[in-house]
């Protein structure tokens, strides 16, 4: 078996296809931000996405997000959808969607805040995808609480017993304004039902800001 790692240029890009299209042409609109999840027992993977307008263009920025379904990786069929409204927020960001050891589906989101116009994340869970309920929607992390200027984009992953959540964080500094984003990685672990924090997000931005690292991990863990 080769092992060699093949490099992916516009080629090999050029013989895929797109598994939903934008709802307009121009700059501003595309579909992005996918998260996969494969389910074995159903042999199927599911696919987060966003769909994303042009500022002025109703619904704005992320108005949509779906999860779609497929069986073989070449049809995608739309299993459920959210809107911006149902949030009350400006945007919704990046998405992810996870079965745990319970058997319960969570999906993750992220969306600006109309509190304060920040970015937070929350999750829905439900035995099935197509009942994950809006109104059960629960918050998770927001940026006040942290002391951060913003906290989305998560993505979950597990190792062992343990589910690890990657996010992208907003850290505030000298010069934060409403027109500054400074972006980190944050990771963040966890399990069971409740994420709890064994440091302070204070200390783990000064060691951030001290070692210059891009990398922020911020240690938790489910008890």
């Amino acid at each position: 078996m080769d092992n060699t790692p093949k490099q992916i240029g516009s080629e090999f890009l050029a013989a895929g296809h797109a598994i939903r299209e934008p709802v307009g042409a121009g700059s501003g609109y595309w579909v992005g931000c996918p998260g996969v999840f494969y389910e074995p027992d159903e042999k199927a993977h599911y696919l987060t996405y966003r769909i994303r307008r042009p500022r002025g263009v109703a619904p704005e920025r992320g108005g949509e997000v779906g999860i779609l379904r497929s069986t073989d990786l070449k049809t995608f069929e739309d299993v459920w959808k959210m809107t911006k409204d149902q949030v009350n927020s400006a945007s919704i960001e990046r998405s992810a969607l996870y079965r745990g050891a319970d058997g319960q589906w969570r999906y993750y989101t992220s969306f600006v805040d109309s509190a304060d116009g920040r970015w937070c994340v929350s999750f829905i869970k439900a035995g099935e995808v197509s009942k994950l309920n809006v109104a059960d929607m629960k918050r998770l992390f927001s940026a006040g609480d942290l002391q951060l200027e913003g906290v989305k984009d998560p993505w979950v992953f597990r190792v062992g017993n343990t589910y690890h959540m990657l996010l992208s964080v907003a850290v505030p500094t000298q010069t934060t304004s409403t027109g500054s984003q400074l972006l980190q990685l944050c990771s963040v672990s966890v399990g069971n039902n409740r994420w709890v924090r064994l440091v302070s997000p204070r200390d783990a931005i000064a060691a951030l800001n001290t070692d210059g690292s891009s990398i922020d991990t911020v240690m938790a863990a489910f008890t």
